[in-house]
């Protein structure tokens, strides 16, 4: 009796150490498993601005047509495309109809008759009407001319932008902006919104407002071409070297507040201001020191595909 009394104390002793062992192992097990779904993040100082993106083109304020205000022929083209112009500058020498006719009849005759009808009919100048760049050459050299557009100059560059009627109540005249083109992706223009419009067009059957955009003079402008396409960011709020989380480990939240725990595993309430995609502000008084364990959604990521990728 006793014997079989030793026996049934020894199995259960034997029993109850076997779940202890298990429950450790399985707190171990489970322990590694988090760490492995959760990772270390530290706040970093980042520069977050508030934007509104839009497409754009480039494109002149305003297009000068330049018409000669006589009838004749095109003798000399001093400018071309692309060339920088002020205003009263000589864009070109033409002759009247009539000075035409007897120039070509004394060049028939010899140099002292070419040189009479010089010094009595003087050639008739073109001149530029405002400072700008030459956009068009429409004549050339020994074209006769009636009533055309001889040059067309653009005054200044400037962006014009589309902008969804949903986001044109952030926008202001005078909100700053970035401006890159395609030509050009490393570099960033910056503008000023100068006019925004009052009445709206439907673009693939969305209402949008042009806004046009003056670029900071102080730039080199020179590479900037008419109808170069364009993207615009609209800085609405611009917060400096201010201390924040990655996106991706307050679960994407913004101007809100989540609970997070420090490497401690203390619950921290942080309260998030604004986001700029990758990073979000922390706003609450939490030292710039502290370490947050934060679920890791890529190892998430990872496993969900790998498990669908394992179905037959």
């Amino acid at each position: 009796m006793k014997l079989n009394l030793k026996v049934k104390i020894s199995i259960i002793l034997v029993i109850i150490v076997c779940v202890v062992v298990g429950v450790i192992l399985g707190l171990k097990h489970k322990s590694r498993k988090d760490s492995r779904k959760s990772r270390v993040v530290s706040m970093e100082r980042v520069d977050i601005k508030d934007t509104v993106p839009a497409s754009a083109t480039i494109t002149p304020l305003n297009m000068v047509e330049v018409v000669p205000t006589i009838n004749g022929r095109i003798d000399k083209i001093m400018v071309q495309e692309g060339d920088s112009v002020r205003v009263g500058q000589l864009l070109a020498k033409m002759s009247s109809t009539n000075r035409a006719a007897l120039m070509d009849a004394a060049m028939s005759k010899g140099p002292e008759e070419i040189k009479e009808i010089e010094q009595m009919y003087p050639q008739t100048p073109i001149s530029s009407p405002v400072s700008g760049a030459i956009v068009a050459v429409n004549v050339v050299e020994g074209q006769t001319i009636s009533s055309v557009s001889a040059f067309v100059i653009s005054d200044k560059l400037i962006v014009k932008a589309q902008v969804d009627e949903t986001d044109i109540g952030k926008i202001k005249v005078e909100t700053p902006a970035e401006v890159r083109v395609d030509a050009f992706s490393d570099t960033v223009f910056t503008a000023k919104v100068k006019t925004i419009a009052y009445q709206s067009e439907v673009v693939n059957d969305i209402n949008i407002y042009y806004i046009k955009l003056f670029l900071d003079a102080s730039q080199d402008l020179s590479r900037l071409k008419s109808g170069m396409s364009a993207d615009v960011d609209f800085i609405l709020d611009e917060r400096k070297h201010v201390k924040a989380l990655p996106t991706w480990a307050v679960s994407g939240e913004s101007e809100t507040k989540v609970e997070l725990m420090d490497i401690q595993g203390n619950p921290i309430t942080v309260e998030l201001g604004k986001s700029n995609g990758d990073y979000v502000e922390v706003v609450s008084d939490i030292d710039e020191s502290t370490q947050f364990r934060v679920k890791d959604f890529s190892f998430e990521k990872r496993k969900r595909k790998s498990s669908f990728m394992s179905r037959p």
